[in-house]
């Protein structure tokens, strides 16, 4: 399981993606595809370890799966854990929740010379 990035803001969705198998030592690559209709329930914890937000999805036939968790606005900042849960088995990954500004910058550049060959200094 993956999240789009590794930083949220309060109040921001986290969105999950993941792909779950079966290990099987039946198959060649050691792996199944998932029974049918299999659920998969992703939870996210905050900062002290309560649940904030809980989503219940089904796995595709591929075993993909995602979904969109809402951190909440007043939520502690710190570290929030992310679990998918399906069949017996469960994987956590973890984001930062942070108080952030994004930068407002901008960059100009300009050059002498457009085309510049081997062996030419450029000033």
């Amino acid at each position: 399981m993956t999240l789009e990035r590794g930083v949220y803001r309060p109040g921001e969705k986290i969105y999950a993606l993941g792909y779950a198998a079966v290990a099987s030592v039946y198959e060649d690559s050691g792996l199944r595809p998932l029974p049918k209709g299999s659920k998969v329930l992703l939870t996210l914890k905050d900062n002290r370890g309560d649940e904030v937000a809980q989503r219940s999805v089904h796995a595709k036939a591929s075993g993909k799966f995602w979904a969109t968790l809402q951190i909440p606005k007043n939520g502690g900042l710190g570290s929030y854990t992310v679990t998918a849960t399906v069949l017996d088995g469960s994987t956590s990954v973890s984001a930062k929740v942070k108080e952030f500004r994004t930068p407002e910058f901008e960059v100009e550049a300009s050059v002498d010379k457009t085309d510049i060959h081997h062996g030419e200094s450029v000033e």
